[in-house]
């Protein structure tokens, strides 16, 4: 059975999986503006800082999904940074308990956002692509013409709401034990993962992967090759037809990955899995060839840090901003997905993401503020009383990465989702904090000699399949 395994080897199959996508809601771009819920306000948290997921505590995250205000549409990115987030919260905690009802509100939920895509929904004309497209297009003031919103959608939005349909299929696809099941509607849960694999794959067809997004010589997402782009201030003129920031870029490859994943593990579509495979090596080499690994020296060993500006784009003096936690978490979040534990067809190792997890950690106890060339900004003490709830959520979303030194969870994760909560507006973060803290229990378990106050130990990044 998935959830007998996932007790036995969980640690092998999840490992930094968990940290993905979450701080794409935290995200500059920012929140959605779904109605509140009478129960906005309540508070939800963790019943322990250590040990596995209860099934009180699966309980309680269900009980939160009745309580998310139904999405009507996109047309103010709440599928983008909210409801799809839930969703994910569901795939991560099914992950690690097995639970089918998880499985099953997550089928249900990303059913809702394949009816409400825009093809299926009122057919807007975007204004970007001028085509009416399977996507979600926003209909925010943000993006406008003479005052009036235009539809319009990019790829970080679009990644968002694919990444839980394409995570279904990958958790069905990656478990024998369900994938000939028959689910509680009297489907095949092979047939539902086909389903959402086929539908996201049109998606990336006609947006993602089209000459306007996907440059077609360098295999680099970029900023929609057209002069329109400026029209609505989503970039300057000169970055049209030039490469997306790194956090767009591979969480768009996180969702082919997803993709490609599950067609290998269901033996089909070989070439298709290859082709999706060679772009995400592109984003891959993109964002090494412009992040640089430099060294901290402490009193007992050197640090090696990966550290990377927003984006890779220079013009006449105007040099890409350092990154941030926001974004600098999407990118980690993705790493992790694409890294998935060590086996992937991309040259992605242990090594690179103990770079990436190093550079947060290393700021995270000497932020001294200073603004030099690569370095993030808005790194934050999570242990702060007066911090807001995305930044301390922000935090936890590196948390999974950098779980091996231990002390990221022991003194800022955990107490944050224990003893202040989350809302139901970011319930999805219970789900996350849940799958994490199950994952540092089962390190534990296996690393019981490590001294746990010791946080210059490290815990080993396992890997599966």
């Amino acid at each position: 059975m998935f959830k007998h395994r996932y007790r036995f080897n969980r640690q092998a199959r999840y490992s930094l999986n968990t940290l993905i996508m979450g701080l794409a809601l935290l995200s500059q771009i920012g929140y959605c503006t779904t109605k509140p819920s009478s129960d906005q306000t309540a508070i939800y948290s963790l019943l322990s800082s250590q040990g596995a997921v209860t099934e009180d505590e699966i309980n309680q995250y269900l009980s939160i999904m009745q309580l998310v205000p139904l999405v009507r549409n996109n047309y103010q990115r709440d599928f983008s940074w909210n409801y799809a987030e839930y969703l994910m919260g569901l795939g991560k905690l099914y992950q690690v308990s097995g639970d089918r009802r998880l499985l099953d509100t997550m089928i249900a939920g990303c059913e809702r956002m394949l009816a409400r895509r825009n093809d299926q929904l009122d057919k807007l004309f975007l204004y970007i692509d001028e085509a009416t497209l399977p996507v979600w297009p926003s209909l925010q003031q943000k993006w406008s013409i003479n005052n009036k919103a235009v539809p319009f959608t990019n790829l970080l939005m679009t990644a968002n709401i694919l990444q839980p349909i394409a995570y279904t299929a990958w958790l069905i696809a990656h478990d024998p034990s369900i994938t000939e099941a028959i689910n509680k509607n009297g489907q095949s849960y092979r047939m539902k993962a086909q389903h959402f694999l086929a539908e996201t794959e049109v998606t990336l067809k006609h947006f993602a992967l089209s000459p306007l997004w996907l440059n077609p010589n360098t295999q680099l997402f970029q900023h929609a090759n057209t002069q329109r782009m400026t029209h609505i201030d989503e970039v300057p003129h000169y970055k049209i037809g030039q490469p997306v920031a790194f956090n767009r870029a591979l969480t768009m490859a996180s969702v082919m990955h997803y993709v490609a994943a599950s067609h290998r593990k269901f033996d089909q579509k070989k070439a298709t899995a290859s082709h999706y495979e060679d772009i995400i090596r592109q984003q891959l080499a993109f964002f090494k060839r412009h992040s640089l690994i430099r060294e901290e020296k402490t009193s007992t060993h050197t640090i090696k840090l990966r550290q990377w500006n927003f984006d890779a784009n220079q013009h006449q003096g105007v040099p890409s901003p350092p990154e941030d936690i926001f974004h600098g978490g999407l990118v980690a979040a993705a790493l992790v997905i694409l890294y998935n534990d060590g086996k992937n067809p991309y040259e992605l190792n242990e090594g690179l993401m103990q770079q990436v997890a190093a550079s947060y950690l290393y700021q995270f106890k000497h932020d001294n503020n200073q603004q030099t060339p690569h370095t993030f900004y808005e790194y934050i003490n999570a242990t702060g009383k007066a911090l807001t709830e995305q930044r301390r959520l922000s935090n936890l979303r590196w948390c999974e990465l950098a779980l091996y030194n231990k002390d990221i969870w022991q003194s800022s994760c955990g107490p944050q989702l224990t003893d202040t909560g989350v809302r139901l507006r970011d319930g999805s973060y219970y789900a996350y904090g849940l799958a994490i803290r199950h994952r540092l229990s089962d390190m534990l378990k296996k690393n019981s000699v490590i001294d746990l106050h010791n946080s210059n130990h490290t815990l080993p990044i396992h890997r599966y399949y």
